[in-house]
């Protein structure tokens, strides 16, 4: 047959293309569809200049450096932003905790492709030391149940410092927190 031929394939396949462009445009109100790519309209917020600072994970919030955010159904619960503040001051084993992590991920990145919430899990501890501090203790015979108990407060105690005031945790690599609901079952 005649249509089985690749040019007029070709051909029904480019006007097929066309009528549905027009359907599309007739489906948007007689508007022309926008052409791809567009340019944004949001600019950019300027990367900080000072070098003394520090980053926070903020959350719960209606701010953003695109503006503010007028609608929410949940007044912003689990939403997360990263703001530079100038003006804080982080420790010298922060920033030695903070260099160490920048090379580790420098050297694994190709392996490992998330930070590990390395700067998260030192805002944390900043502002929420651990609630319960369990040493570690070597198995004695016959104090399962203690090893067990001191184990299981050392992991709740860990979880509790990383959750947030409106109860989530926010993080980089969500495995954990995507296999707890199936272990507390």
């Amino acid at each position: 047959p005649v249509w089985a031929t690749p040019f007029v394939a070709a051909v029904i396949a480019a006007a097929l293309a066309k009528l549905l462009i027009w359907a599309l445009a007739d489906s948007a109100g007689g508007k022309e569809l926008p052409r791809y790519p567009r340019k944004r309209t949001v600019k950019e917020p300027a990367p900080p200049r000072n070098a003394s600072g520090t980053w926070t994970l903020k959350t719960c919030t209606g701010a953003s450096p695109f503006g503010e955010v007028f609608t929410t159904l949940n007044g912003h619960i689990g939403r997360q932003l990263w703001v530079f503040e100038p003006n804080a001051i982080p420790s010298a084993v922060e920033n030695k905790a903070l260099a160490e992590a920048q090379q580790s991920y420098e050297a694994n990145k190709h392996n490992k492709r998330h930070s590990g919430d390395i700067p998260y899990r030192l805002q944390c501890l900043r502002g929420k030391p651990p609630s319960a501090k369990v040493a570690a203790t070597r198995n004695t015979k016959g104090d399962d149940a203690g090893v067990l108990t001191r184990a299981l407060e050392k992991a709740l105690s860990f979880y509790e410092t990383l959750q947030m005031e409106d109860g989530h945790w926010p993080a980089d690599y969500g495995g954990p927190m995507f296999l707890l609901p199936g272990l507390i079952i």
